[in-house]
């Protein structure tokens, strides 16, 4: 199995950092907990908006 390694690239493709082999799960974890909490902010916002939410 090949190594994964994670680089950052700034603007116009200049190397800033190198990154060794978990560091791409962790990337992948934190993308992952960044959607859930898009989801469930986009699910309290439609379950408080919605009409006849109050009764």
């Amino acid at each position: 199995m090949p190594r994964l390694t994670t680089e950052r690239l700034a603007l116009f493709g200049t190397l800033l950092a190198t990154f060794g082999e978990l560091h791409p799960l962790m990337e992948l974890d934190a993308a992952l907990h960044r959607s859930i909490g898009i989801a469930a902010a986009a699910v309290t916002t439609w379950l408080t908006t919605r009409p006849g939410a109050r009764r």
